[in-house]
C-alpha cells in the first residue's frame, strides 16, 4: 500500500478489530470519538472487554490493545468490511479550530511550533486558515487534514462511507453489517469535543477564507458531494467507489 503519507500517520488512521472482521479508518473531527466509543460499548455489552472508558484521552489512548489490534494485518483487505465517516469540510475546519486551536492544546502548540510564531499567541480563524493554506498533507495534523488523504482514498477499499450529517442512520447500516443486529441501540454522543459549528459558519467566515478553505480541500468537496454553498451543508449522498491506485505495501 503506497501513500503520501508515512507510516505512523497510517497506523494512526487504521483502526482494526481484535473480534471483529472489519477496518475503522479514523478521520479526525468527523465524529470519531464517537463512533470508536460506540464501537467499545457494544463490545464491552458483548464481554469482549471489561471495562468502558471514562473520559477522551482515554477512549483514544486505550482502544488500541483493547478494541483494537495493535499489530494489523491488511494483506487481503477484500476480507475485511471497511468504512469510515466524513463531515461537510467547511464544518469541520471550523470545528477544529474551536476545539484545538482557538485554545492552549497540543495540537495548537504543533501548528505554531510549524509556522515559527509564539504558543502564546492569539490565532484567529483568518490567521489559521492562512496558516494551513501552505502546508503539505505531511505537514498537516489529521485533525484538519484533507478527509481523502486521512482514510485512505484510493488506497484501501472502502465498503461503506457514512456522513457526520446522517450519523444516526449511517451508524445504524455499519452496525447491522459488523454486529449483524437488525436496529442500533441508542447513540451514546461523545460531547466533550462539541463546538456547534455548523451554526457558527457565517460568523467565522469570510469570502476569502471561505475560498482558501475551498482550495485546501478541494478533493473532499469533489470527492464527498459537498456544495461549496453554506445554504446546503449536506452531502449529495450518493453511492461513492473510489479507484485503488497500489496494492503494494507502503
Amino acid at each position: 500500500m503506497k501513500s503520501s503519507l508515512d507510516r505512523s500517520k497510517i497506523n494512526a488512521t487504521i483502526k482494526q478489530s481484535k473480534f471483529h472482521r472489519y477496518i475503522y479508518l479514523n478521520n479526525p473531527k468527523s465524529a470519531c470519538s464517537t463512533i470508536q466509543y460506540n464501537l467499545w460499548m457494544n463490545d464491552y455489552r458483548a464481554g469482549n472487554v471489561d471495562f468502558l472508558p471514562s473520559e477522551g484521552l482515554e477512549l483514544h489512548q486505550k482502544a488500541i490493545g483493547n478494541v483494537f489490534t495493535k499489530n494489523w494485518n491488511i494483506d487481503q483487505p477484500q476480507e475485511w468490511f471497511i468504512f469510515s465517516f466524513v463531515r461537510n469540510p467547511f464544518v469541520r475546519l471550523l470545528s477544529v479550530y474551536l476545539d484545538k486551536v482557538n485554545k492552549q492544546t497540543p495540537i495548537k502548540k504543533e501548528l505554531t511550533q510549524i509556522i515559527g510564531i509564539d504558543f502564546q499567541a492569539s490565532i484567529s480563524f483568518d490567521e489559521f486558515i492562512e496558516m494551513i493554506s501552505e502546508l503539505s498533507p505531511q505537514e498537516d495534523n489529521p485533525h484538519w487534514r484533507e478527509q481523502s488523504e486521512n482514510i485512505l482514498i484510493g488506497y484501501l477499499p472502502i465498503n461503506y462511507l457514512g456522513y457526520v450529517e446522517y450519523l444516526e442512520s449511517d451508524l445504524t447500516t455499519v452496525w447491522k453489517r459488523i454486529f449483524r443486529k437488525p436496529n442500533f441501540e441508542t447513540i451514546k454522543s461523545w460531547q466533550s469535543h462539541k463546538t456547534g459549528a455548523k451554526e457558527l459558519l457565517e460568523k467565522y467566515y469570510t469570502s476569502r477564507s471561505k475560498h482558501l478553505a475551498y482550495l485546501k480541500y478541494e478533493k473532499d468537496f469533489i470527492n464527498f458531494g459537498y456544495s461549496e454553498n453554506f445554504n446546503y451543508l449536506e452531502p449529495q449522498k450518493i453511492t461513492r467507489t473510489f479507484p485503488i491506485h497500489s496494492k503494494d505495501n507502503a
